[in-house]
């Protein structure tokens, strides 16, 4: 043992990387508690109420960032609006910024300098939302949590939280600003990322990046450029259209080794009130009598063809093209209908027909005139 401990102590004084063996013997000043212990004791988070199942399931995948290669490199929760998401992203900073700071030596762990700092950030659409919301959260949390007191001093930003003595940063950002591309980050939390303006929307704006396709490829490369099999980029978001970014990340995802899928055994989303334990069906009585298409997208997942279309019941559009509904109204696909030949159509044109289709990449997101 005494040579054992000598080794050890010339690794740490030299910053030598340690053998695996090494590692179990020297790598925590405090060894890290259980998630459940973690949640709910009075030293640590003093959580009043219990998460859900899938909440805890999004809150496990997203901390695993001590295994090492971790079993995910991304999660994707698409999840109803209201569900608890921005609890839950909070919640995962904070276990993770706990783990980070119980490490003896942090950045020798995960072979880096030992000057360099280990981020972990929330990226949100706008500043207002990043500070009001997310960060709000988790500084409450840190605040009623005996432990982070123990792990020693934190000095803090109007969107910053920084543990000085083993220099482990939490950082709020915005898609607005591109700074946060900067950090040393282990794990990135895409907050809303369908409320992210899309490629096409900002392809005119050369000073900032190509929408939610290109944060999401940026925090990618970054995660991974500076802790490759370990980081995590986290996607939380409901959809705002059909066939929206986050709703082809929770598709594709599925077969993806390394990216976990918050989903229901078939594979299909969690509405707002399976995923939030303290939401009922119930209490959005008034938004499915004031508008059940947007109630369904926003609450269920289950959005229209595109936002704010201007014929509302996406079946009708549905029919007029390749489909059909059954007595139950379930969507029947059918092939392409046959060109319709009709006597008034093609007698003599009295009148010159127009028509034009504007696929606009700015604010719509497509314009269809007919005229004659």
């Amino acid at each position: 043992f005494s040579v054992l401990a000598e080794k050890l102590r010339l690794h740490i004084d030299e910053s030598i990387p340690l053998t695996t063996d090494e590692k179990e013997v020297s790598i925590y000043d405090e060894t890290p508690v259980d998630l459940e212990t973690f949640l709910y004791n009075k030293r640590y988070l003093n959580l009043s109420s219990k998460l859900s199942d899938p909440q805890l399931q999004l809150v496990q995948a997203g901390t695993d960032i001590l295994t090492l290669p971790s079993k995910y490199t991304e999660i994707v929760a698409m999840v109803g609006q209201f569900g608890g998401k921005d609890f839950s992203s909070s919640i995962i900073t904070a276990r993770n910024l706990y783990q980070l700071l119980c490490l003896k030596k942090p950045q020798q762990y995960y072979n880096l300098a030992w000057n360099s700092s280990i981020d972990v950030l929330n990226v949100a659409v706008n500043a207002d939302q990043a500070r009001e919301i997310f960060f709000s959260y988790l500084t409450q949390l840190i605040d009623k949590a005996v432990i982070f007191k123990e792990l020693g001093p934190c000095r803090r930003t109007l969107r910053s939280i920084i543990f000085t003595e083993k220099n482990i940063r939490a950082f709020s950002g915005n898609s607005e600003d591109e700074s946060w591309q900067g950090h040393n980050a282990i794990v990135i939390v895409l907050d809303e990322i369908d409320a992210f303006k899309s490629r096409d929307e900002l392809k005119y704006d050369k000073k900032r990046l190509s929408g939610a396709e290109g944060i999401y490829t940026a925090a990618r490369l970054l995660v991974q450029s500076r802790f490759p099999n370990i980081g995590k980029i986290i996607l939380l978001s409901w959809p705002r259209y059909a066939g929206s970014f986050i709703m082809q990340r929770h598709e594709t995802g599925k077969v993806e080794g390394k990216t976990y899928v918050v989903c229901k055994s078939d594979g299909s989303p969690y509405a707002t009130w399976e995923f939030n334990p303290i939401r009922k069906k119930e209490d959005f009585i008034d938004e499915y009598l004031k508008d059940s298409e947007s109630a369904k997208a926003r609450l269920e997942c289950s959005p229209p063809l595109s936002e704010n279309p201007f014929f509302p019941i996406k079946e009708v559009v549905l029919k007029a093209f390749d489909a059909q509904l059954e007595p139950n109204n379930k969507i029947v696909w059918l092939q392409t209908r046959p060109i319709i030949e009709d006597p008034l159509i093609e007698q003599p044109q009295k009148y010159v027909r127009y028509i034009h289709v504007d696929l606009a990449i700015r604010h719509n997101r497509a314009a269809l005139a007919i005229a004659h």
